[in-house]
């Protein structure tokens, strides 16, 4: 979408459906979350400015951090194991864990954002990182390959490191420590054993963040297996905490072909828990797409409300948040300070 807005290719597909979302969010018919997974990683494109002014410019719908996401579920999941009860997958976890603000209420009618970016180092390391990390995950995933293991045993073994990963994590296993202290009243050394045997529990992977991370790490070990073995990407660990993070908090979620050929497979099924519909969108399927979006908005009871309300606003107030753009400096080639307004 961004690429077609660049070339303002009126025609193109992409930028139709940019349209169709643009509406729907005005009529406060769906929200199009930001994420700072996906900020983060588009940070590494040359198109990082026109990628994030389109994901700004859909509303200020906003995922919370990735690691908050998966310390909320974490901790509901420790209140169990301290109650004595059995570890459960949440159907319905509080749309709480991942947004700030109520995602299904109506936006804020102005709102402020600063685009500063990361540091250039910053972002130099993350892309030495993205590569170190392809290079992990063709190893670790080669040597199911070579054993030849099953999906069940894989599984498994991926189920199994959910909580070992989190034990040598100190960014988790420390919280996980004073929330053991703040239930129990025990002593530090008796919390770091019982959150110990926690992480070692079932309780982990039964969250929706372990559950999706270890069957997402399966499927891909599968798909490195094989005569047409697909070896894994650079942006591979991006993309499966992205998805293991937020897809039991929205209705549907746009993969690439890889991961929606994954998610869909019979036995990994990732999103049916939650209802979410988890899907690539090719040239082809957009105009099926923005019809989907569209008779939303015609099947809305409050689009029409909505519209008239936006358009006052735009109206009244788009002479004040033009001068306020105009006041706000812009340093070429680097995400600016912006005012968006709805």
């Amino acid at each position: 979408m961004a690429k077609a807005l660049a070339r303002v290719d009126s025609g193109a597909s992409w930028v139709k459906l940019h349209d169709a979302l643009t509406r729907a969010v005005a009529n406060e018919v769906i929200a199009c979350p930001a994420s700072a997974v996906v900020e983060q990683e588009v940070e590494l494109s040359a198109d990082a400015k026109a990628i994030i002014d389109v994901v700004h410019g859909l509303g200020a719908v906003r995922f919370v951090l990735d690691p908050v996401v998966g310390e909320r579920q974490l901790f509901r999941a420790l209140d169990r194991y301290l109650a004595s009860k059995g570890a459960e997958l949440e159907a319905r976890p509080p749309w709480q864990d991942a947004f700030d603000a109520d995602p299904h209420g109506w936006l804020e009618p102005f709102w402020l954002r600063a685009d500063l970016g990361s540091p250039s180092q910053w972002t130099a390391r993350r892309r030495e990182r993205k590569q170190a990390l392809r290079a992990q995950f063709e190893s670790f995933f080669r040597k199911y390959a070579d054993d030849h293991a099953p999906f069940e045993n894989v599984l498994a073994a991926e189920m199994r490191g959910v909580g070992e990963g989190l034990l040598m994590s100190p960014d988790f296993f420390e919280p996980l420590v004073l929330r053991v202290l703040g239930r129990l009243r025990c002593t530090p050394a008796e919390a770091r054993r019982v959150a110990e045997a926690f992480l070692m529990s079932e309780h982990p992977v039964r969250t929706p963040y372990g559950s999706c991370q270890a069957t997402l790490y399966a499927g891909m070990a599968m798909a490195c297996s094989g005569p047409n073995a697909r070896l894994p990407k650079a942006g591979d660990y991006f993309d499966v905490n992205h998805i293991a993070t937020y897809v039991p908090y929205v209705d549907v979620m746009i993969v690439d072909g890889f991961f929606e050929e994954m998610c869909r497979k019979a036995r990994t099924q990732i999103g049916a828990t939650w209802g979410t519909t988890v899907r690539s969108l090719r040239p082809a399927e957009i105009p099926e797409f923005i019809d989907w979006v569209e008779g939303l908005v015609r099947d809305s009871p409050t689009a029409q409300l909505a519209e008239r309300v936006h358009a006052v606003l735009t109206r009244d107030t788009g002479e004040w948040v033009d001068k306020l753009k105009q006041w706000m400096p812009d340093s070429a080639g680097d995400p600016s300070d912006e005012v968006a307004h709805g």
